[in-house]
This record gives C-alpha cells, structure tokens and sequence, in this order.
C-alpha cells in the first residue's frame, strides 16, 4: 500500500509520505527514460512486410477505381472469406489509417509509439489495482521493457502497427474495470459494463484479445464480496461478446477459411505440446539471444565491442534498469495475491497457446522465435518477475538489512544485464532488418524517383531479384513511379510476355546491385524505349558523396565504355547519384556493367 494515501486534506504529510512520492516521480522518470532508450533500435527500421503493402493500399484502390474505405470494407469481408476472422475495428480503423499514412515512416514511429506507451501505461495501470502499490507497477513496466527482445519476425514492436497496443490497452482496461467492480457495493455499476464493452472492442480487432478478455472475466469470478450466484453471472455476460466473435469465427474457419495461419492444425497432444513448448520459450528473457533462431546473434559481443552508438545506450539503459529496480525492491513488498497470481499465469500461459494449434504456426514454430503474442506473454513474464524479486527480497529482509541490500543489488544488477544484452540484440535484428529490408527497398525507390518518366501507360518492369512482396508490386510502382506497371522477374519475364504481350516502349529491363548499406556504392542499369529510341540508363548512388567520386565511373559493354558525367546530384532518402544514359540497340541488360577505375586510373 501506498503510504500517505489516507493523510487528511489539513495534515501535513509526514517525511515518509514525501520520500515515497518523491520515489515515484523519479523512478516514472526513469522508466520513461528506458522506454525511450529502448526505442532507440527501433526508430532506424523501416516498415515491414505486412505494413509496406497496407502502406500501398490507397494506390491499390487507386487501381481498382475505388475509394480507399470501400477497398477496406472489401478486405473486412475477404478476412472473413479467407481467414475466417470477424474483424471490422482492424479493417475498417487501423487499415485505412495505416494507408493513409502511405509510407511515412516517422509518422508511423511517432502514432506507433504513442500507442505502446499508453498500452504500457495501462499495464502499469493494471498492476497498480492488482498490487495497489505504484512503485510495484513502475518496476513492473520496467521489467517488461527491460526483457522485451525486439525480432526480425511479426514483432509487435515494430511492426503490424496498432495491432497490439489496442489489445493491450482496450483488454487491459477492461481488467481494471472489472477490478473496481469488485469493490463497488452494487454488482452492475457502470464500471461492470465498461467490461465487456472494451472486451467487444478487444475481440473485434483480432482473437489475440482472448487472453485478457478471459482475465478480466476471472476476476470477477473469484474477486470481490459478491454471492457466487453473482460471480458467474457477471463474469458470463463479460464473456459473451468474446464468446459470440469466437463461435463465428471457428464456423468460418472450419468451413471457409483458406489461410493457413487460420486453420486448425494435428490436434494430438504431442503436437500441440511441442509448438506450445517453442512458442511459450519467447517469454522467457533472453531466450531470442540465446536459441538464436534466425542466426543473427554469434559473435553478438564481440561484433559491438567498439561501437559506441550501440554500447553506450546498451550501458545507459542497464544501469537505469538496475537504479530503478533497486530503489522499488527497497520500497515495496509485494504480496502473493491470488489476483496476481492468476494475471501472471494467465497472461504468460495462454497467448502460446492460441497460435500453437494454428497449422501454420506449429509448422513454423521454434525456441525463442516468437510471434505477436509476445506482447502479452512479457506481461506474464514481467508480473511473474515482480512477484519473484519481491519475494526473494522479503526473504533477504528477515535476514536483516544487509541481507536486503545484498538481495536487491544482485537481483537489480542481473536485471540491468538481462536489459543490457536485450538492447544489443535488438540492435544487430535492426542491422539486419535494415540490411535486407529498409536500404535494398530505399535504393529501388529512389531509382523509381530519378526515373519516374522512363515509361508512360501500363509499364512492365522487369528486374533481376525480387525486390518487393508481390502483392505490392503493382501499388508500389504507381506509389513511386506514377504509373500504372507490373514487376516481374528477369526469370519470369520470357513466361510473363507469353501471357501477357508488352510492347518495348512499356518494357523496363533492369540489373541492379542492391548493397546491405546505403553508404555502398550501388548502381541501376535499365534499358527501356521511349519514342521509338532504346536507350541505357546506369545510375551510380550512395549516402556519402565521396564514394562517387572517388574513382572514375563508366558504362561498359565489350571493349565500349561511356564515362558518366561528373556532376553530382542529390536523390530520394539522402542519396547521392551519378547518372548516364546512351543510346543502344541491344536489349539484353546483361551485357553492361558498371566499371569503377580507381583515382588517377583511366576508365577501360
């Protein structure tokens, strides 16, 4: 219990009462300084996957002649159709306005973190009314951050937008509610209806509402003074909306659904346990760094030994966790609740379980890889943490004050560390992120940027690597290069003509080389027609302007050699280009290549 709570409106409060909100200022302080911190990794990547094609969906329905609400009425129905989910808050709220933001990066850092701090606001929120202590619900919201491994994967910390903080807020309210209608003399208070109106909105966004959802109802089965008559009513009419969207959507899945990710997988024991096993393990700290799933994490260590823009708010950030966790194991005692107990289980428990009957996520599943549950299952996580570092401190505090001391510096100091490598690995997944996502994708647009008048009408580009998701290709090229194209392969591209004939003066032939970091030197070679006259095109670019003109560049075929012009300009994403285009005859982009000749050297 918060001292100093019940101090009279005329009494002064006492020392301690000052000290201990003093306590709370400071440490808010510093938990919104290690959510800050944390952010640090994130603000560098780009939009992922899923999001870069919703980012283009305002150019879809451009495509179709349609409004960008009626194409996301049509998605609402084909999610129905094909993944069997009853989800209009995602299709017809988040979607239209994650389009909207096309591919505004910063804005959608800046709506997505607005987001996650109020859902980690209403976590603490939420552990506040379980524990009625504040400094148990700072440290408990710095637990989460602290163990929280950012992955290159559907992360909700960077990626799927909204999805997750709107769970975490609407479920997490909705569990506050149905605390304080526990302690309302009257059983259907407004408070008690707030729950299963924020459990509607919760299951009407995506089945991941279910975990809190069922903690909500659980608390009011076994909390408050009421006859147990009581009790199972409430906590019925909490559930039904859950229960209602969960009735529909297993009909659809069953009988209509397509998407794997939906469908019902090998319900056997054996297998549900063994995807349950792998997918519960991403709750666990550390447990992304440690199995290593994707590969990126040997050498972790030794790879960031001298860089300091990763070690130093790696450094920051551990010691800020351990100042915080040390000042709030010192102040407060938390105790075993049931309430505390249940929400702990129930939120590292079930999120796991929903995905580990999913066909698609038993096939995929591995140790420490994790999926978009892990938003919740760290609440678990973080509630388990706090009634265990409480504990083990209670235990030291009977030993004496030294024993407390001791207790509390370890526990606070491995804290800090867990953070520490935490925050290095969610720095080598932004890297590589960035590397195989953000650069590759900034370079092919601002290629698309220099030459937006290459080709008019119904374009085809044609490259050599698949640059994109497909189903962004032809929205992506009218997002950036104004018109109305396909992409394919250069491998397809025999195939594609056969069904589709293009005529040369809407073909774009490209060979690029794409680098993993944008101050590389990259360069677009494309051959297209236009008014009748086939020409090449080879574009140098790089972040440093040294890079270009370090050397001499030339566009060769054979023994023939164009030098580019020596003027350099400024592009797209801070990229600086040289360009140069020569009339040719050949169509084959194959047989040109960029030929850099160091200083002082003449170009073949």
């Amino acid at each position: 219990m918060d001292p100093g709570l019940g101090v009279g409106v005329l009494a002064s409060p006492s020392r301690e009462a000052v000290s201990h909100r003093a306590a709370i200022v400071v440490l808010a302080v510093m938990v919104l300084g290690i959510v800050l911190i944390r952010a640090l990794p994130i603000w560098t990547m780009p939009l992922y996957q899923d999001d870069a094609v919703i980012s283009g969906y305002a150019y879809e329905a451009a495509l179709e002649g349609r409004s960008l609400w009626s194409y996301c009425v049509n998605l609402g129905e084909n999610i129905l159709r094909f993944q069997g989910r009853l989800a209009p808050v995602f299709a017809l709220g988040m979607m239209p306005l994650q389009a909207a933001l096309e591919d505004n990066v910063f804005l959608y850092r800046v709506i997505q973190g607005a987001g996650q701090l109020l859902a980690l606001g209403v976590f603490g929120l939420l552990v506040r009314a379980i524990t009625k202590d504040t400094l148990a619900a700072l440290l408990c919201v710095a637990i989460y951050v602290a163990i929280y491994e950012v992955r290159d994967y559907h992360d909700p910390s960077h990626a799927i937008f909204l999805l997750m903080p709107y769970l975490m807020v609407v479920g997490g309210l909705a569990c506050v509610f149905a605390l304080r209608s526990n302690e309302s003399p009257a059983p259907y208070r407004p408070s008690f209806w707030m729950v299963p109106a924020l459990n509607a909105a919760g299951i009407l966004m995506y089945e991941m509402a279910v975990p809190l959802s069922l903690l909500s109802c659980l608390l009011l089965l076994f909390g408050g003074a009421f006859p147990w008559r009581t009790r199972i009513a409430r906590s019925v009419i909490a559930g039904l909306p859950v229960l209602a969207i969960i009735a529909i959507g297993l009909v659809a899945k069953a009988m209509i659904s397509s998407y794997e990710g939906t469908q019902i997988g090998v319900l056997t024991p054996a297998a549900v346990a063994a995807a349950y096993q792998k997918h519960l393990s991403a709750a666990v700290p550390l447990s992304y760094w440690w199995y290593d799933p994707h590969g990126l994490m040997v050498g972790l260590l030794r790879g960031t030994r001298w860089n300091p823009e990763v070690l130093l708010p790696s450094a920051a950030l551990a010691l800020a966790v351990a100042f915080v966790a040390f000042h709030a194991l010192l102040r407060t005692k938390v105790r075993l609740s049931l309430t505390l107990l249940m929400a702990g289980a129930t939120l590292l428990l079930l999120p796991a379980m929903l995905v580990s009957v999913s066909a698609k996520y038993q096939r995929e599943a591995l140790m420490g890889l994790g999926y978009l549950h892990n938003a919740l299952s760290y609440m678990g996580s973080g509630i388990v943490l706090l009634a265990l570092l409480s504990l083990l401190c209670q235990w030291g505090a009977r030993l004496g004050r030294p024993a407390l001391l001791t207790c509390a510096l370890t526990l606070s100091c491995a804290l800090g560390l867990v953070a520490g490598v935490t925050h290095l690995s969610s720095y080598r997944v932004a890297a590589t992120v960035n590397e195989g996502w953000r650069y590759p994708r900034e370079q092919m647009e601002a290629w698309m940027h220099l030459t937006r008048n290459t080709a008019s009408g119904k374009a085809v580009v044609a490259i050599d690597r698949d640059w994109l998701n497909r189903w962004e290709w032809a929205p992506f090229l009218l997002q950036h290069w104004g018109v109305k194209g396909r992409f394919t392969t250069l491998a397809e591209l025999p195939a594609f003509r056969t069904k589709q004939p293009v005529p040369d003066d809407a073909l774009v032939i490209v060979r690029s080389s794409g680098r993993s970091h944008p101050a590389a030197l990259s360069h677009f070679i494309d051959v297209t027609s236009m008014a009748g006259q086939r020409q090449v095109r080879a574009v140098a670019m790089s972040t440093s302007r040294e890079r270009l003109t370090e050397g001499t560049l030339s566009l060769a075929r054979g023994p023939q050699a164009w030098p580019f012009p020596s003027a350099v300009e400024r592009g797209k994403h801070g990229y600086y280009y040289r360009q140069v285009v020569v009339p040719v005859a050949s169509t084959d982009v194959r047989e040109f290549s960029l030929v850099i000749a160091p200083p002082g050297a003449t170009a073949r």
